[in-house]
């Protein structure tokens, strides 16, 4: 039970460092835009390269995972992440960039791969979408942290006053006109922390049952064959999608429409809607043993086509609240449509969180195609595509059939 405690620990310290490195690519694309000098449809492709990377690696990390443990690939990947921000942070530019942001999303989408059926098998099946809540309200405190880390970080290398040894430091190894890359530093340092505590942190060795083992192409194929994967794929993928279409852009967005600076007041509202999602975490791990999860997954759907529209034609006060407010009720969203369809397809789980977390892959199609559309008719309008991937969520709420269901008090 001890260990089983210590790599669930382990987990969750993982999925905060995951969380500041997801989340890197919404904080700096409005000033990578201006540094830089890009164009909507330029900074667009910045979380596209990160996202993107979900759908080159999350079946070959499934099949990885067959021959080497989740420790061992956990490793590797915040390994391999940390070098690829060293590399960006000496060589800056936009296409080193999108170079360290692709490799970062592929080692990711290992991590998570790995963390879905380990997660399953050391908290039980039945607790499962308990687990995926409360790591979201994991992820979403990485995620609030990490734009206070940023307005603060550049704050004190803006200023001429005295400022904290650790940002004179970081202030002398951040180029004057580039102050918004610091907050790489902070990426490369969460990488160290993570691979240190892996290292020292022994994994017992885990049998897998046979629902957990990848298998070969043949699996992959055996299960591409049924509807019912491409359902959940495409609910992940349009999920991904709804949260970093808004993560993404909505500082952007107050910026254009609302004249709110995005390296302070923006900062602000991208932290509270990690912050509401986070709190919507901790309200999900209460609601996930009171209500059905497909229930809780409709109505939370509903909610959130309201909140969006408010937000995107709503005046300045109430974007300010109902952007942030956004997260809250996105919160429970990936962890329910992952366990139902985990509970759905009771083989091959190993071989199934890979093709799951490919769709992941939907963040990137839906921030690219953001900027794309908004070059040539409006951020506004070209935000409305969200809507799209809410109904479809709201469609898995209603379409769903889990044989295995979540575990209620009552």
């Amino acid at each position: 039970m001890f260990r089983k405690i210590i790599i669930l620990l382990t987990v969750a310290v993982s999925v905060f460092s995951m969380s500041i490195l997801t989340n890197l690519s919404g904080i700096v694309l409005p000033f990578a835009k201006e540094s830089m000098s890009l164009s909507l449809s330029q900074a667009g492709v910045l979380p596209f390269a990160f996202f993107i990377a979900y759908a080159f690696m999350s079946i070959p990390a499934g099949c990885i995972h067959e021959k080497r443990s989740a420790r061992s690939m956990m490793m590797t990947a915040f390994a391999f992440t940390a070098l690829v921000t060293l590399i960006f942070l000496l060589f800056p530019s936009y296409g080193v960039l999108l170079f360290t942001l692709f490799i970062s999303g592929a080692m990711m989408a290992a991590v998570q791969v790995v963390i879905n059926p380990l997660v399953r098998n050391v908290g039980g099946e039945e607790y499962f979408s308990f687990y995926l809540i409360f790591g979201q309200l994991v992820y979403g405190g990485g995620s609030i942290v990490s734009p206070l880390l940023f307005t603060s970080l550049v704050t004190g290398i803006s200023s001429n006053r005295d400022t904290s040894t650790i940002i004179n430091l970081i202030k002398k190894m951040t180029p004057p006109d580039l102050t918004w890359i610091s907050i790489y530093w902070v990426c490369l340092l969460s990488c160290i922390v993570v691979f240190i505590l892996l290292m020292t942190i022994k994994f017992p060795k885990m049998q897998k049952s046979s629902e957990d083992i990848i298998g070969g192409l043949n699996t992959f194929l055996l299960l591409l064959k049924d509807y019912k994967v491409w359902v959940f794929f495409f609910g992940i993928f349009f999920y991904a999608g709804v949260e970093q279409g808004v993560s993404n852009w909505m500082t952007k967005f107050l910026e254009l429409y609302h004249g709110i600076n995005p390296e302070n007041e923006g900062a602000m509202v991208f932290s509270r809607f990690w912050l509401f999602l986070s709190i919507g975490g901790g309200l999900g791990i209460i609601l996930i043993f009171l209500m059905d999860v497909k229930k809780l997954l409709g109505s939370f759907a509903v909610i959130s086509m309201v909140l969006l529209a408010l937000s995107l034609f709503g005046n300045r006060d109430i974007a300010l609240f109902s952007f942030p407010l956004c997260g809250l009720f996105f919160a429970i969203m990936y962890p329910s449509i992952l366990s139902l369809g985990m509970n759905t397809v009771l083989e091959h789980h190993g071989a199934l969180s890979g093709i799951l977390c490919t769709g992941i892959c939907g963040a990137a199609v839906m921030a690219l195609l953001i900027g794309f559309v908004a070059d040539m008719i409006g951020l506004r309008l070209a935000m409305c595509m969200i809507f799209a991937g809410l109904l479809y969520v709201l469609f898995i709420s209603f379409w769903a059939k889990p044989i295995i269901k979540n575990r209620k008090i009552f």
